[in-house]
């Protein structure tokens, strides 16, 4: 398995800043070796409801698929159970990524920065997946465009979005205007109850297809 590294920082709207990025990178180097067994005693199921979102449209095993913000690779096992068979994991932290090596799921690794553009060709991937990203404290909607220029057109993207950053960081406000535009439908929006253990937590589960023109 390979890992390439590309890091940038790019001022704009609803993106952490680095003292932001700063913080979530010490959050997660610290938590990385025990996040699987505390994220799922809170009954997480946002990796199975994005990767399922996404097998209703694309065959899984048809090409390669990025785990975006893949952390410890929880779901990259979502959707290595419903057929993908090649999986490129890209997250911020490597000592999160160092946790999903060992799950054996990944075809490589990309540390990369999710609100600029990507380090990977233009449509890439078959389609993107990404759960945990859109949340309180994390990034906002400026990553969807550079996430989304990785699919390849006709290609989908499946991800979560916190139900309360849903209009605060411009999720509501950047797929319409997307749509608007002609450069994706809109597939699916669902809110689901992503933490069973928690009361009041939903998101908002959502396929983008990019246009084919």
């Amino acid at each position: 398995m390979a890992i390439s590294v590309q890091s940038a920082d790019r001022p704009g709207q609803h993106v952490l800043r680095a003292p932001g990025k700063a913080v979530m990178r010490f959050i997660y180097r610290h938590w990385a070796r025990n996040y699987d067994k505390v994220i799922r005693k809170l009954g997480y199921r946002a990796p199975e409801f994005a990767a399922d979102a996404l097998a209703r449209h694309v065959d899984l095993s048809s090409g390669p698929v990025l785990d975006m913000a893949c952390g410890t690779g929880l779901s990259g096992l979502a959707l290595k159970a419903l057929g993908a068979n090649r999986i490129d994991g890209m997250d911020i932290s490597t000592e999160m990524m160092q946790q999903a090596r060992k799950k054996g799921i990944y075809s490589r690794f990309i540390v990369a920065d999710a609100s600029v553009p990507l380090p990977i060709e233009d449509g890439a991937y078959i389609a993107a997946l990404s759960t945990g990203l859109f949340t309180n404290g994390h990034v906002g909607a400026i990553a969807l465009e550079p996430i989304l220029s990785a699919v390849r057109p006709g290609g989908c993207f499946s991800f979560s979005v916190h139900s309360s950053v849903w209009k605060r960081l411009g999720f509501k406000d950047t797929i319409e205007r997307l749509e608007r535009e002609g450069r994706v439908d809109v597939l699916e929006n669902t809110p689901m109850k992503h933490m069973e253990g928690l009361a009041g937590q939903t998101t908002i589960v959502v396929v983008l297809r990019r246009s084919a023109s």
